[in-house]
Parts: C-alpha cells; sequence; structure tokens
C-alpha cells in the first residue's frame, strides 16, 4: 500500500497539489485544505475539503490566513506553468484523427496519476 501512495504524493507535490492548515477567526478550530478561488468583493473564499468544494466568508479565518489567501490567489490568476516534464512542447492532443501539439489554457480542475510497475 505504502508503495503506491508514494508515487501519488510524490505527482501531487510536482504538480502543486498542497492543502494548508486554515485557523478559526477565534483561533479554537483548524482544519486542512486547499485553496481554489478567493473573492474579495464578496468577500469569500472557495476551499477543497476532502475532494468538496465549500465556499466560506473570509471573516471566519484568522488574519493569517485572510492575508495568506490574498496573496496566493493572485499566483493562481498569473500564467500558469508546469515543471518538469509537463512543458507544453510534449503536449500533444487528437483532433480530426490527427495529433496535433496541445496549449495548456489554464490550470486543471482533475489530474490523472497512472501508476504502473511489473515486479
Amino acid at each position: 500500500m505504502i508503495n503506491k501512495l508514494i508515487p501519488t504524493l510524490l505527482l501531487g507535490s510536482l504538480l502543486g497539489l498542497s492543502a494548508r492548515t486554515w485557523t478559526s477567526a477565534d483561533g479554537s478550530k483548524t482544519f486542512d485544505a486547499e485553496l481554489v478561488g478567493y473573492d474579495d468583493e464578496k468577500k469569500t473564499m472557495t476551499l477543497l475539503i476532502e475532494g468538496e468544494e465549500r465556499t466560506f466568508e473570509l471573516s471566519n479565518f484568522s488574519k493569517a490566513d485572510r492575508l495568506w489567501a490574498k496573496k496566493n490567489s493572485a499566483k493562481k490568476e498569473e500564467d500558469i506553468t508546469l515543471p518538469g516534464i509537463l512543458t507544453e512542447d510534449v503536449l500533444t492532443k487528437l483532433e480530426d484523427g490527427k495529433f496535433v501539439p496541445a496549449k495548456i489554457e489554464g490550470e486543471p480542475k482533475y489530474y490523472l496519476v497512472y501508476f504502473s510497475a511489473s515486479w
């Protein structure tokens, strides 16, 4: 079991998937989640918790968490570059029966992890 978990965790860290510990405004509660969206106008942020997206009011979180979310949400809006072998020159898609170069148009919502071993 652990042999299958390690490659998955490594790939997740390469792709930038990372949960963070969030703290309530009064400091009494914490939980782990990934920042998905931040809306300064509506004063909300969306977090991915155990595979489910949930939206919260910013006032529910500590000042440090609100500042971190605001700072790091700007990074998600910038151009996305993938590390290592996942570059645009190796991506292709099937179009009209032919493989053509593909372009990354944003951060993927889902990731497919394929692990194969022959031992």
